[in-house]
């Protein structure tokens, strides 16, 4: 909807093409931002809008794509009376780190275009060529994911570190890594599967993550790492690079550990549930077979 003072700034037009031009090009920087270009043209919803508000048939617009040097200088005009100006090589810093943090949470290309647009508005420039905004999106997403990296593993020492990495290196008596040993986690509720969930858990804890590493990113953020890390080999874990590598090695380990814990913890219940249940079984068995003794008692003095 165009204000008092956009339809001030179309009425001065001359004609009908270029008061309806001018009104086109005021709606289309203002929002999504790309401004009118001859190639891209004008959407005909838009231009019918525009036409009702300032009583200008939308038939006149036909005629405004064919004069290209009329419309840049709208251009410039609507960019002076919005307070916008045009983006530059100067502005593509600004957009990476735009996306950079739109991507702290997310890899999804959607957020991280929005909040580059959004940088883009509050700073008052139109928005560069879609191509632009993607590079800027998929630069910014690369620097997000290496912050993430970088603030998981800001507090490790060498030594957990060390052991991070120990665990993608292969057992020659097992022709395991230790990372598939602990990924195997047992479900039958057997003391012997007990004991192999203690010995895990007990490995877990040995690397020395702290709990509250996870905090230093963003909870979806520590998620997505561990889904990466649950589908990928240990050799493919082993091939990325050194960051990458020891921050997906991190999240994994942190939610193996609350996984043992929760298996353990569930399976010493079913255990221990299953003795009581065995127990009372029996009790029930012996309960029965003392009725069926007792009532033979009873009978025989009966018959004396």
């Amino acid at each position: 909807m165009l204000s008092l003072r956009d339809l001030a700034l179309v009425a001065v037009r001359r004609g009908d093409t270029n008061r309806i031009g001018f009104a086109v090009q005021l709606a289309l920087m203002r929002h999504p931002g790309f401004g009118f270009t001859l190639e891209g043209g004008a959407p005909d919803h838009l231009v019918a809008f525009m036409g009702e508000q300032i009583e200008v048939s939308a038939s006149a617009f036909d005629t405004y794509a064919v004069r290209p040097a009329t419309a840049s200088v709208h251009a410039r005009e609507v960019g002076d009376a919005l307070g916008l100006r045009g983006p530059t090589n100067a502005d593509l810093p600004l957009l990476i780190e735009a996306g950079a943090k739109a991507a702290w949470s997310t890899d999804r290309g959607l957020p991280i275009v929005v909040g580059i647009m959004e940088a883009l508005r509050v700073s008052g420039i139109t928005l560069p060529s879609p191509s632009v905004i993607e590079r800027a999106g998929i630069a910014g997403r690369a620097r997000a994911r290496q912050r993430t990296y970088e603030a998981l593993l800001a507090s490790l020492p060498a030594e957990s570190l060390a052991k991070l990495d120990a665990t993608l290196v292969v057992d020659p008596k097992t022709s395991l890594t230790p990372l598939a040993w602990l990924r195997d986690i047992a479900t039958a509720p057997t003391p012997d599967n007990v004991r192999g969930l203690l010995d895990r858990l007990a490995c877990v804890r040995d690397i020395g993550l702290p709990v509250t590493i996870g905090d230093a990113i963003h909870a979806d953020r520590l998620r997505q790492f561990v889904r990466e890390g649950r589908a990928s080999s240990a050799q493919l874990i082993g091939r990325y690079t050194p960051s990458r590598r020891r921050a997906t090695l991190a999240a994994m380990i942190l939610d193996l550990e609350s996984r043992l814990t929760d298996a353990a913890l569930d399976m010493a219940d079913r255990i221990i549930g299953g003795s009581f249940t065995r127990g009372n079984n029996k009790q029930k068995r012996s309960y029965a077979e003392t009725t069926r003794d007792v009532g033979r008692i009873m009978r025989r003095w009966a018959g004396t």
